[in-house]
């Protein structure tokens, strides 16, 4: 007679018990349904620039590939469209920054 394998215990529950436990570990505290950790207290003084930051590091790489230097994660990037996403998030940032009343 061939051993039957014993399966793990969340596969057995359905799925009303398995949102039940769920809920419950939400309701003490075990699990956040909106995290908030340290770091993204500790990011605070840059909001409002870290799309700026992103744009403005895109933009260097995208100017030192057309100068031929090679950086290894950007290698399949083509650095004019790399330039042009650049200059796209950074003007799409500044005009939501703005609002519609200045269009």
């Amino acid at each position: 007679m061939p051993r039957r394998r014993p399966t793990q215990p969340a596969r057995r529950l359905g799925l009303r018990q398995k949102l039940a436990i769920l809920s419950v570990l939400i309701r003490i505290g075990r699990l956040s349904s909106s995290p908030t950790t340290k770091r993204t207290k500790d990011m605070t003084f840059l909001s409002g620039y870290r799309t700026y930051i992103v744009a403005a590091a895109m933009a260097i790489f995208a100017i030192a590939g057309l100068l031929g230097i090679d950086i290894p994660s950007f290698e399949g990037q083509a650095p004019g469209n790399l330039l042009m996403e650049a200059l796209a998030i950074f003007f799409l940032r500044q005009g939501v920054r703005s609002g519609p009343e200045k269009a």
